[in-house]
């Protein structure tokens, strides 16, 4: 396949070649005629023949371009743009071999721009899902709180007359040892065999058992928020924030109307 189309001393669709090589990976300066974005197509001749076969099998339409250099033309948008207009068809009118050449490239093309995009709606619906048990976890904590609040205020409620006494009998005492007069009325009353009344117990709120209690129920679980969902790296697509988000939203709303 390869073989014989570099005998061609001339060759027709040379974007074909030009495109394929920017994809897997060549460098203009290698390929193209100096400081043009023309095709050399005389050192295209002398390459060794399994040059092209052997980057077409190293590439890789999966996975993250992160930790390798991607330049501006070896961009999947650019290597489509050069070979825009061309159908399959006419080019394998005029070679059967450059015919799979393209079939190729444009399969890995769109296989490649698949998987960004595969990729970039996981990301976006992991971040969703993030955002979604962050907000779950940030009402539940305010429903803890309001449910303390609430609780607190009607055990105060029923404990009103108990608390009351408490500090009644608490003022008395604090007054009484400082020296302070305390009127008759307020005196300790005697119980059975003269013995003073026992101190009343401080009413005391038990904020742990009520945060317990709140805690078992299975509604209340505590949300685990997973880590920071970090973007992945695709130098060969890039978009702006703003593009990923309607790229992704007009793939999503394709997907539905199907």
């Amino acid at each position: 396949m390869i073989d014989n189309l570099l005998k061609y001393r001339v060759m027709r669709y040379p974007q074909i070649i030009q495109s394929l090589m920017f994809l897997t990976g060549s460098k203009r300066e290698d390929i193209c005629l100096p400081n043009t974005n023309k095709l050399h197509w005389k050192w295209i001749r002398e390459i060794k023949n399994d040059q092209i076969p052997r980057a077409m099998m190293d590439y890789s339409m999966y996975g993250e371009t992160k930790g390798r250099e991607i330049l501006a033309y070896q961009a999947l948008v650019y290597c489509e743009k050069i070979i825009e207009g061309l159908t399959q068809e006419e080019v394998e009118q005029y070679h059967t071999g450059l015919g799979k050449l393209f079939k190729w490239l444009n399969t890995a093309i769109a296989g490649r721009k698949l998987d960004i995009t595969r990729r970039k709606i996981a990301t976006r619906k992991a971040k969703e899902d993030r955002q979604g048990k962050i907000e779950k976890e940030e009402d539940r904590k305010q429903r803890r709180e309001d449910y303390l609040l609430d609780t607190k205020a009607q055990w105060e409620q029923d404990k009103a007359e108990d608390i009351e006494a408490y500090d009644r009998w608490a003022d008395r005492e604090r007054r009484r040892e400082a020296g302070e007069p305390v009127s008759e009325d307020e005196e300790e009353e005697e119980g059975e065999e003269g013995k003073e009344k026992e101190a009343p117990v401080k009413p005391v709120f038990d904020e742990v058992d009520t945060l317990a209690k709140f805690d078992e129920k299975e509604e209340n679980a505590v949300v685990e928020i997973p880590d920071e969902i970090v973007n992945d790296t695709d130098d060969d697509w890039p978009m702006t924030a703003e593009e990923e988000q309607d790229y992704i939203d007009r793939v999503l709303d394709s997907r539905a109307v199907v």
